[in-house]
């Protein structure tokens, strides 16, 4: 059973493609959404989506990036940072 377990911490610690979404926004002020995508039920990807929505809304222009090692390591253009992550227990 340990065995499992530690496999499958690995698997889901595995770095995913990166990808990165334009969310657009019509404001001056940046914001950056980082998140690691759900590898079966996406709900870090949904709630990802909807914190992007929320700045988007709030007159913020959203960029929405998974995690991955070109995540802006720097990110001083923008005005927020947000991270969203899973949780497993």
């Amino acid at each position: 059973m340990v065995c499992v377990w530690i496999a499958l911490t690995f698997w889901v610690q595995l770095e995913s493609d990166a990808k990165t979404v334009d969310m657009g926004g019509a404001g001056p002020a940046r914001a950056l959404v980082i998140f690691h995508p759900s590898r079966e039920a996406g709900f870090a990807d949904a709630l990802a989506e909807a914190v992007g929505e929320g700045m988007r809304a709030a007159g913020m222009k959203v960029e929405r990036v998974t995690t991955t090692s070109k995540v802006p390591t720097r990110p001083d253009s923008y005005a927020l940072v947000a991270v969203v992550s899973n949780t497993y227990n």
